[in-house]
């Protein structure tokens, strides 16, 4: 029981940091662009 409570509390942190960096990823896309011109 306790190795499946953690299990999802990875699985929370690690679907927090993946949509924390997808926002920040696409929260400023116009900069990678002037970057690749």
């Amino acid at each position: 029981m306790i190795s499946s409570g953690i299990k999802v509390l990875v699985l929370a942190v690690i679907i927090g940091i993946r949509s924390t960096l997808f926002l920040a990823v696409h929260h400023r896309p116009r900069r990678r662009h002037a970057d690749d011109r």
